[in-house]
């Protein structure tokens, strides 16, 4: 289960951080930004239980809060910024890996992650697939690294 949380984590960092850094208004800022992501809910579907595990198919539903790393969108290191909430598919069990589409709310828009990951993993990668707003044209990657089981951090570097 804890790696289950992990990953919800995970993406939830990515999809925050990909949007924010790979665009903004006028879409010449090409910068890495950094975040920390903290779980808020996490929810299993079916619910998982020892005498019921993760199956291939089974959903994780998240949402969690994005704070700055570093000063970021004129706000200061550690101001909250936005919110992600994303669905993860498992694809593999019993070494799990699962596949998630993630949609991160930044100042002036959204933005969308996409990518597989091995829940248990300390450090996962996503692309960053597009959004709406001031990151319409948003495309690079996202790494998330676990800092603990509702934590994580995340950088975000633009094509």
């Amino acid at each position: 289960m804890k790696q289950v949380r992990m990953l919800a984590a995970i993406g939830a960092l990515a999809a925050l951080a990909s949007g924010s850094a790979a665009a903004s208004e006028d879409g010449a800022r090409s910068q890495t930004l950094q975040f920390t992501s903290v779980t808020q809910r996490t929810i299993f579907d079916p619910a998982v239980s020892p005498s019921n595990p993760p199956k291939v198919g089974s959903r994780i539903i998240f949402e969690d809060v994005m704070y700055n790393r570093g000063a970021q969108f004129g706000k200061p290191a550690g101001a909250r910024v936005g919110r992600a909430e994303g669905v993860c598919t498992l694809i593999h069990v019993p070494k799990p890996a699962a596949q998630c589409v993630i949609t991160a709310h930044l100042p002036d828009g959204e933005i969308v992650v996409v990518g597989e990951g091995d829940p248990g993993g300390k450090v996962t990668s996503y692309a960053i697939t597009g959004g709406v707003g001031a990151y319409g044209h948003a495309r690079g990657t996202v790494t998330s690294t676990t800092i603990n089981e509702q934590k994580t951090l995340v950088v975000v570097k633009p094509a």
